[in-house]
């Protein structure tokens, strides 16, 4: 008997501490709705609610009468489990009240990242949907010379002038001589090797005013002598901005001069293989409409080359009319204008299998800082681009 009321008096003991204990406290306020149970999100409801029911159950089986084997008596090494759990449920609550109180601090912090994300979505979309337009980039396969000779006779080639439109500067160049310059000593003498007599050659030449090369008068009648009698050369100089190299501005001297096709180079290709210019103006006369599109060569030489995209390039002059005189978007200073007119035209853009150039990067390296920021424009301007093609074939259909 003494025992039994011992062990009651015991029981009775543990009551009272529990019960004025913090444990019995929180569990007392949680039968309530709480800031945890009203902010937090479901999951940490559940976590707390299952918390709460752990305190209801050590606090009922503290109760006397109730010592059996399906509720046993508080141990003493309950004590940490119940501490540590009263100290996360309070430090829970402070958070939620501190999260509440600066609700509008919170959503000012999360607006930032919320943006980044979305737009970054967004572009990852695009560029998904943009690759699957030009990766890989369609490779037209000709049957070669004998399809060549075919196609030059049905196109009527002595018609037609092609204008070869290309950039080229010294700047950061230390060997200025003209049998070093790219220019001289690889472009311009594998045009003149690989040009056909049946077709008009022009060479458009764009450069800085303040070039210590060719804004001089040297120049245009050096480059005129060392050109021959076949292919005529124009130098047209334009004032130096920046970063900018003054494709859009040479590309538009060579529309306004009236030329059927355009060809799109760098001072350092080396045209590596024979009749190119009937290949590429037999495919895209072959296009749905005709001479709407745009071709290019295959292209070797940097190790890095982006075999998905026509990094040189020929259009007939119909591009030009389609936006309104310009090649490129003005936006891109000297990048992102291989990517946009590839991706701008999508299935209208082909890579000719039997075109081949070799790009010397090497020659005379990088001569301009790539203006990377611009990227962030390419994904408007072609939509808008792809746009401006739509409409204008519907409009003369």
């Amino acid at each position: 008997m003494m025992t039994r009321n011992k062990s009651r008096a015991i029981e009775a003991n543990q009551l009272v501490a529990l019960v004025s204990s913090p444990s019995a406290r929180v569990y007392e306020r949680n039968k309530r709705p709480s800031v945890s149970s009203t902010f937090l999100s479901p999951q940490f409801r559940r976590f707390t609610a299952v918390h709460e029911a752990s305190i209801a159950s050590s606090w009922r089986r503290t109760l006397p009468g109730t010592t059996h084997e399906h509720n046993p008596p508080l141990e003493a090494s309950d004590a940490p489990r119940l501490a540590s759990g009263e100290a996360l449920m309070q430090a829970c609550e402070r958070l939620a009240r501190v999260l509440r109180s600066h609700r509008g601090l919170v959503v000012a912090l999360a607006a930032p990242f919320a943006l980044v994300l979305y737009f970054s979505h967004s572009s990852l979309a695009f560029n998904s949907r943009s690759s699957s337009d030009s990766v890989p980039l369609a490779v037209v396969k000709l049957s070669g010379r004998p399809h060549a000779k075919l196609a030059r006779a049905a196109i009527n080639p002595g018609e037609f002038s092609i204008g070869v439109v290309l950039c080229s500067t010294t700047r950061g160049v230390e060997n200025v001589e003209w049998d070093h310059l790219a220019l001289t000593s690889i472009m311009l003498p594998s045009l003149k090797s690989t040009m056909e007599d049946e077709y008009t050659y022009f060479l458009y030449i764009g450069v800085d005013t303040d070039d210590e090369v060719y804004s001089t008068r040297e120049a245009k009648s050096t480059l005129s002598r060392l050109a021959g009698d076949n292919v005529s050369v124009i130098i047209d100089a334009f004032p130096r901005v920046g970063q900018r190299i003054p494709m859009n501005q040479i590309l538009r001297r060579a529309y306004e001069d009236g030329m059927d096709y355009i060809v799109r180079v760098n001072d350092d290709t080396e045209f590596a293989s024979m009749m190119w210019t009937t290949l590429s103006i037999s495919e895209l006369m072959r296009g749905t409409p005709a001479n709407i599109g745009v071709v290019g060569p295959i292209v070797s030489g940097p190790p890095n080359v982006n075999g998905n995209i026509l990094t040189h390039d020929m259009v007939h002059r119909t591009h030009m009319d389609i936006f309104n005189g310009e090649y490129y978007p003005e936006c891109f200073e000297n990048a992102w204008i291989d990517d946009w007119i590839t991706l701008v035209y999508g299935h209208r853009s082909r890579a000719i299998w039997e075109w081949r150039v070799h790009h010397h990067t090497d020659h005379h390296g990088t001569r301009y800082r790539t203006q990377k920021r611009q990227k962030r424009w390419l994904v408007g301007k072609v939509k808008d681009g792809r746009r401006t093609i739509d409409l204008w074939i519907q409009a003369r259909n």
